[in-house]
Order: C-alpha cells, then sequence, then structure tokens
C-alpha cells in the first residue's frame, strides 16, 4: 500500500495486550503486512487517508525498505532515551521534522496525535505524557495548538526564555 494522503500508525499489541507502535506513516510512504513480520500487525489512519494497493516497485524496493528501516531505528533510539521529557521532546521534534510543517515561529505539527497515541509511541503512560507536555510548553519548546496542533518552537526561543525566568 502506497499512501497518497494522511498518517497512518503502524502497531501491535504486546502479550499484556498493550498497544505497541511501531511507525507513523504519512505521503509516499509504503507500507503494509508484506513489509513486517511482526504478528499481530495492524494500520491505524490517524487522519483521513487516501492510499493506493499497489505492488511494490521492484525498482524502488530497495530505497523503500532503507527509508523504512531508518524511520523504525530513529524511533527506536528515541524510544531508548532515559529521561522521559527528553524522549517526548525528541519525538515531536522528530515528528515535526518529517511530517511538519516550517513556519516563522518554528515547525507546526498537525497530525493531532492524542495523549495516549505520543505515550503509546514513547512506552510511557498518558498521564506521564500529559505532565511533560505542559513542562515542555512552560520551559517554552512548545506551544500547544487547537486540534491537538504543536508548535515546535527553534531552540533560541527556549534560550530567550529559559534567560527570562526568574531563578528559584
Amino acid at each position: 500500500m502506497a499512501i497518497t494522503d494522511g498518517y497512518v500508525r503502524s502497531l501491535t499489541w504486546t502479550n499484556e495486550g498493550d498497544v505497541a507502535t511501531l511507525g507513523i506513516w504519512g505521503k509516499y510512504d509504503f507500507l503494509g503486512h508484506a513489509m513486517s513480520i511482526v504478528n499481530p500487525y495492524s494500520l491505524e489512519c490517524l487522519t483521513p487517508v487516501t492510499a493506493v494497493l499497489c505492488a511494490y516497485p521492484v525498482n524502488r524496493m530497495h530505497e523503500i525498505l532503507l527509508h523504512n528501516i531508518r524511520q523504525t531505528e530513529t524511533l527506536l533510539a528515541i524510544c531508548h532515551q532515559r529521561q522521559i521529557p527528553e524522549r517526548l521532546m525528541s519525538l515531536i521534534t522528530w515528528l515535526s521534522m518529517r511530517f511538519g510543517e516550517a513556519t516563522p515561529e518554528g515547525r507546526l505539527l498537525k497530525i493531532g496525535l492524542t495523549h495516549q497515541q505520543l505515550a503509546d509511541l514513547a512506552g510511557t503512560t498518558r498521564v506521564t505524557i500529559t505532565r511533560f507536555m505542559h513542562r515542555l510548553e512552560a520551559e517554552g519548546r512548545i506551544y500547544r495548538l487547537p486540534r491537538r496542533s504543536v508548535l515546535v518552537l527553534p531552540h533560541e526561543a527556549h534560550e530567550a526564555k529559559s534567560q527570562t525566568q526568574p531563578t528559584r
């Protein structure tokens, strides 16, 4: 399957019944059961999606597989960061670089992931994600917008805000 518009989450379940997100995919990504050895394997539309069922283009298979491997490795590396605030910030930054759009204020991510979906991606709980989303916003690292959109602010904006904060 080739995605032509929208966002999809590939996922599986642990033996305990918890969701394990395998990846987030968007426009021009190829995915499906044929490209995974995980069982069970499921796809969930995160937004309205347009996709085409097609044979994988043999002349591009190497490129497609490398792309998917790199995305999965990046997500795996993010999920192994020990500190959850940094893991969450890395995850949001990666998502904004991969799927967001540049604005004068920063990178705008409009996928609209719920806190539970972010928790599934980050390997933590929804409550923890909610707490650290508030913290990241208070630190000036992100700005939350309507419809679960997130503006990832540039490092300079975060530095400027932290310098104006009174020390305790």
